[in-house]
């Protein structure tokens, strides 16, 4: 009997051995029943050298496995096989685990139709358009919400169950100085959440402690990539408008004070004293602002 090296399969012959030792010309009982699969253990031996190429055998195979997964997507990598006028009349094809001579099968047929991978990349239109990084925090903060009500929960399987998951969530997000801070800052871009849905999120997530810190961390960066995109020219709206008024004001001035005294001065001088202490720069502004509906599902980020 010729099967591989798989442990069951040792088990079994050794169960059939006993089972045919008395049977007539049975010979040396069953001695030399076993035969090892040649092409499996040179399989095997492959695989093991095709383990220091296994990343870019992957790529491939993914680039594959993404044309085959659906009929829209095939007909359209052979759209691009005749635009590249490709004369090899083969189709791509995935390997298998067992067969080591499909791997190569598949490396092969994909070296031919390399031209028209790349044209099917650079046409692809599966990528989104909308912004998905404000979101990210969102379901991030929800779902280890969710792993830690299920791993208190009494059903011992599905407790154990959420526990193993959370650890490896702990292990990639329970630390804050593992997330890069730039994705809390795009939670506050979005004019729906700002800083009260985050601070709200942190206090959800974290200790207080540490939700003081990360709060106060994400309005430092804020301010610092405030400065490096406004640069030496950056002004605040603040500022600027109240460049504004202050060049109306001295317009004014030169009318006004026979027709409203140097009290209408003084509170014009007083508002204009106000808009800058209230605004340091367009952070301030924009956190002060009143926020957009949170509510709302269809709302676009960057056509507002």
């Amino acid at each position: 009997m010729t099967v591989d090296n798989a442990s069951s399969n040792d088990s079994m012959i050794t169960y059939l051995r006993r089972k045919i030792k008395g049977w007539k010309g049975v010979v040396l009982g069953g001695e030399f029943l076993h035969v090892r699969c040649c092409a499996h253990i040179v399989n095997l031996i492959v695989n093991e050298s095709l383990k220091d190429l296994h990343d870019s055998i992957a790529v491939v195979r993914n680039a594959v496995r993404y044309v085959r997964s659906s009929l829209a997507r095939l007909l359209k990598f052979k759209s691009c096989v005749e635009r590249e006028k490709i004369e090899y009349k083969g189709l791509v094809c995935l390997d298998v685990p067992t067969r080591w001579n499909s791997t190569y099968m598949m490396l092969d047929a994909a070296i031919k139709f390399q031209k028209a991978f790349e044209r099917y990349e650079e046409e692809d239109d599966n990528a989104t358009l909308n912004v998905t990084s404000n979101s990210y925090f969102h379901e991030l903060c929800e779902m280890q919400n969710q792993l830690s009500e299920l791993s208190k929960q009494d059903d011992s399987m599905l407790s154990s169950m959420a526990m193993s998951m959370k650890k490896k969530y702990n292990k990639y997000w329970g630390s804050v100085e593992n997330i890069n801070c730039l994705l809390f800052v795009v939670v506050v871009l979005d004019p729906r959440y700002k800083m009260d849905s985050l601070t709200y999120c942190f206090s959800v997530v974290y200790d207080s402690s540490t939700s003081e810190t990360l709060a106060k961390n994400v309005k430092d960066t804020m301010y610092r990539l405030h400065e490096v995109y406004s640069g030496d020219k950056g002004e605040s709206v603040a500022n600027a408008s109240s460049g504004e008024a202050a060049t109306t004001s001295t317009t004014e001035a030169k009318t006004t004070p026979k027709e409203k005294g140097r009290l209408w001065s003084k509170f014009v001088r007083k508002m204009k004293e106000k808009n800058v202490n209230e605004y340091k720069n367009d952070v301030d502004k924009y956190l002060t602002d009143p926020m957009e509906d949170p509510t709302r599902s269809n709302f676009d980020v960057l056509e507002w």
